[in-house]
């Protein structure tokens, strides 16, 4: 018995081939894991053990991971910029930098003033009240969008943190860039 090769079955073998895991070859295609699994059985084509599906990225751009972690990009900027996943880029830069803690500052790290959370809090619960609105478009360069996991990349950028309300909505890349130019003025504290 001969085995009938559709283009759906082409398509799922090159996805396959080219380093796309299972799961992102089913949702590319438009079916289940199982029926991309059957069709790899079917047409013979060795699936990966889990663990080791991808390749290592190359020296060079384990290089460029590095060097955008240390200018201030987090992990997941820079899986985003490369088109891979947060955990791949972790892997690679593992014994390479010294990673930041959730709590600690990108942006301190380049001379920046810590941001004010109590500011940033005020500004997330405006939001959610809808007294506040979210720019659809960065204020700087006009670019929009949203992150893979659906949250918008254009975020609020404090000039001075005394003035919690008053935001610029920047991308990721302009905020960035503003905090390696500029610093922003500090929360005055009243009670000394």
């Amino acid at each position: 018995m001969v085995d009938i090769v559709t283009v759906r079955d082409s398509e799922i073998r090159y996805l396959y081939k080219s380093g796309i895991g299972i799961h992102e070859v089913a949702a590319m295609v438009g079916c289940c894991a199982a029926t991309v699994l059957r069709t790899l059985s079917r047409l013979r084509v060795p699936t990966r053990t889990p663990g080791r599906r991808f390749p290592p990225p190359a020296p060079e751009k384990i290089e460029n991971f590095k060097r955008m972690y240390q200018s201030g990009l987090s992990v997941q900027q820079i899986a985003n910029e490369f088109g891979l996943k947060h955990g791949r880029v972790r892997k690679a830069l593992t014994g390479r930098v010294k990673f930041r803690t959730p709590g600690e500052s990108r942006i301190s790290d380049l001379g920046e003033s810590r941001c004010d959370y109590r500011a940033v809090a005020m500004v997330n619960r405006e939001i959610a009240r809808g007294k506040l609105r979210r720019a659809d478009a960065c204020e700087t360069c006009g670019k929009s969008g949203k992150m893979r996991d659906g949250r918008s990349i254009i975020t609020a950028h404090h000039d001075d943190y005394n003035k919690p309300l008053n935001v610029k909505w920047l991308c990721g890349k302009c905020h960035m860039d503003w905090h390696r130019v500029n610093r922003a003025v500090e929360k005055v504290s009243i009670c000394a």
